[in-house]
């Protein structure tokens, strides 16, 4: 009973890894997923379901479209631990910035590469490009049939309406320029308390010093 259990909680759920997002440029943001995997070890057979963010590629771009390392990692750990996946599916943030989903004439060799990968992926039978999309925003028509055109399933899923935070978290608006006009007056507000803060202390210092009978230099206030 328990390991059929078991069996059923990998092969009936959508395993998602969110981005790992790290501080040194030199390292590629991706899914951490070979933690998880080596973890439930040879469970990851039953996994039918994987998402992982779109992968990224080599930028700035250079004369041919490269993978990160950390994607291919990614991939052929897929390949060889989830020996029973059908569905890889690859969510595309609103703010993704990857020219394979460009118009860019490398896009189609990012794409065919991206492809390559997949098919050494034997069982899988499913890829789903997910877009996450706030209201009113949709990919293009020409991107959606140029990945039509691989068999890949283009799948759209709206976000709520954006917000932009304040830098001091405590307002949100429903627009860039007004978040950042009052972001800007926040700074001049602080920056004019800052100011007369310094003023109020040197000016306690001075008359301090001035009701001092011990002091009798005053030059470095005059």
């Amino acid at each position: 009973m328990y390991s059929e259990a078991k069996s059923l909680l990998y092969s009936d759920n959508r395993f998602q890894f969110p981005e790992i997002f790290t501080s040194t440029p030199s390292v590629t943001n991706s899914a951490h997923i070979a933690p998880f995997l080596h973890q439930i070890g040879s469970q990851a057979s039953h996994i039918r379901h994987i998402c992982l963010p779109f992968p990224t590629f080599d930028y700035p771009k250079p004369d041919s479209a490269r993978l990160h390392k950390a994607h291919i990692k990614n991939l052929d750990l897929v390949r060889d631990t989830c020996t029973s996946i059908r569905t890889l599916e690859l969510l595309v943030s609103p703010d993704c910035a990857n020219y394979a989903l460009s118009d860019l004439p490398i896009a189609a060799e990012a794409l065919d590469l991206l492809d390559t990968h997949f098919k050494n992926i034997l069982p899988l039978k499913e890829i789903v490009i997910n877009f996450e999309v706030y209201p009113e925003e949709d990919p293009s028509d020409d991107l959606t049939k140029k990945l039509h055109d691989y068999g890949w399933t283009v799948k759209v899923t709206e976000l709520p309406k954006k917000q932009w935070i304040s830098v001091d978290d405590r307002v949100e608006f429903d627009n860039e320029e007004d978040c950042r006009a009052y972001d800007n007056e926040q700074f001049l507000i602080d920056e004019r308390k800052r100011q007369r803060e310094e003023e109020e202390q040197w000016l306690e210092g001075y008359y301090r010093r001035r009701r001092d009978p011990h002091w009798k230099n005053d030059s470095d206030y005059d």
